[in-house]
């Protein structure tokens, strides 16, 4: 990845079990554009623009990835050396045991996990594998009214913990684009997108205090989360209004930390 958004923040460890690339590549760019929403460092598009990334591959340019490659991206972030704080993915539909296993190292590591929750919804219970995982961050999107889409996929998640864990911005979202190194674009609607403001986030809040512990920043997410007016479709999978299973615990924000 080129572009002048990510070139200085790549942190040099990069795989590619689907096309064996060696240096990170993008086909269609919606994974450049996903990465400088999180980190990006220029046009201020990224939310933790001074972090740097590391990338593996586990899909193809067509959007499909067989578990092999999968496990083989997830053992390498383990591995990699930097190793990541957080892992971004904009993937899930997979319920694999083999992923979860892998999944609960990452947390061991003190790596956090973050999924879409998918468009399954508005029924109950209808958040996506591996986004309804206990030991993952599950992200659902925002519209720019702070209002979620009646399809999205509601909680509660395996084992009946809370999920989603937080609302991200999803919509109309300005990152990098694919014509150039210099180029932008807006992205309509994209739950990765609401999962790259929460990488963000925590890369923001790790790097304000680089002793905090995993369970720290997810009570710092949860205390400062903003919470929007409810409408009745998005109690009715929940027993509270916060946290609840269309929002989580809110809208991630993380205004606090220029306070």
């Amino acid at each position: 990845m080129e572009h002048e958004a990510l070139s200085d923040g790549f942190a040099g460890s990069w795989s590619d079990p689907v096309y064996n690339t060696p240096a990170p590549t993008d086909p269609n760019g919606f994974d450049t554009h996903i990465l400088a929403t999180a980190v990006g460092r220029t046009n201020g598009v990224g939310v933790a623009p001074g972090a740097q990334w590391i990338a593996c591959r586990a899909m193809s340019a067509q959007g499909s990835g067989s578990m092999a490659d999968i496990i083989s991206c997830a053992q390498f972030m383990l591995e990699a050396v930097p190793r990541p704080h957080v892992i971004l993915n904009g993937w899930g539909g997979t319920s694999s045991s083999a992923l979860d296993s892998v999944i609960k190292a990452w947390k061991t590591a003190g790596i956090f996990a973050i999924f879409p929750v998918g468009g399954g919804g508005p029924g109950c219970g209808s958040v996506g594998a591996p986004s309804s995982n206990p030991d993952v961050i599950a992200l659902v999107s925002t519209n720019t009214d702070d209002t979620i889409g009646s399809n999205t996929g509601r909680g509660p998640g395996l084992q009946g913990v809370v999920k989603p864990d937080f609302a991200g911005p999803g919509v109309s979202i300005l990152s990098a684009g694919t014509t150039g190194p210099d180029s932008y674009k807006v992205l309509t609607s994209s739950g990765a997108t609401a999962g790259a403001h929460a990488a963000g986030a925590i890369a923001l809040i790790k790097s304000s205090n680089t002793s905090m512990s995993y369970e720290e920043v997810i009570e710092l997410l949860r205390l400062n989360s903003v919470k929007p007016p409810l409408s009745d479709s998005d109690k009715v999978c929940s027993e509270t209004d916060w946290p609840n299973m269309s929002y989580g615990y809110g809208r991630i924000d993380v205004t606090f930390l220029g306070q």
